[in-house]
């Protein structure tokens, strides 16, 4: 057993497909999902200290980690996820 599942935490797994990244009408980038992929890609590159990530060949560290806590989201920023969606749906 691991530091992590010790902790509390279980091993998350991010699976996207790259046409996700496009539009409704698949026929070209969405700008807004693209830019949330760049931010999470941005967040876990610059907090490899923190986060242990690995692709599917499993992880390549042998130590354990913790991982840290979660950070709460603020309303606002709940509220502008919110509007990316409603701008995303109307521009198909």
């Amino acid at each position: 057993m691991t530091a992590t599942l010790d902790s509390g935490w279980e091993p998350v797994v991010i699976v996207s497909q790259n046409f996700k990244l496009l539009n409704q009408r698949k026929n070209r980038p969405d700008p807004i999902v693209v830019r949330r992929f760049r931010k999470l890609c941005w967040y876990l590159d610059r907090n490899r200290d923190r986060f242990e990530v690995a692709g599917f060949t499993g992880p390549q560290k042998t130590e354990e980690h913790l991982q840290p806590a979660l950070t709460a989201s603020s309303r606002s920023e709940a509220h502008g996820r919110s509007a990316e969606q409603l701008l995303r749906q109307a521009l198909g």
